[in-house]
């Protein structure tokens, strides 16, 4: 793992594979998506035409009968329809959600970007 890879991953990421939405803030739109990896910053998703990078929206998803919900920001969007969401606000109860799922899941590995 070189330097910049260590600054990116500041926590580690879990392979999901679960369903979410995303609801815009600024309008009502309800994007259905695959939550492929999640940390208890953020996570990846895929298969949702997410807003452009910076636009701010709530990630809403169930596991195991707990409802998780949170305001995000599109940190990136890739080209295939994957996109990265950094959660804004967590709330205690969603942090738990988040850390219970986590430890069911397995560790997603580091991938390196590129030559050295």
């Amino acid at each position: 793992m070189d330097m910049e890879q260590d600054q990116r991953r500041q926590v580690p990421r879990y392979i999901y594979g679960g369903s979410g939405v995303v609801v815009g803030l600024s309008s009502d739109d309800i994007i259905p998506l695959t939550i492929a990896s999640i940390s208890v910053q953020g996570c990846r998703t895929e298969g949702g035409k997410l807003a452009r990078t910076g636009t701010k929206c709530v990630l809403k998803f169930e596991w195991e009968e707990r409802k998780f919900e949170s305001e995000a920001e599109v940190a990136w969007r890739g080209h295939n329809g994957s996109a990265g969401l950094r959660f804004l606000s967590i709330s205690e109860e969603n942090l738990a959600l988040l850390r219970d799922l986590c430890e069911t899941l397995r560790l997603e590995p580091l991938t390196r970007k590129g030559p050295r």
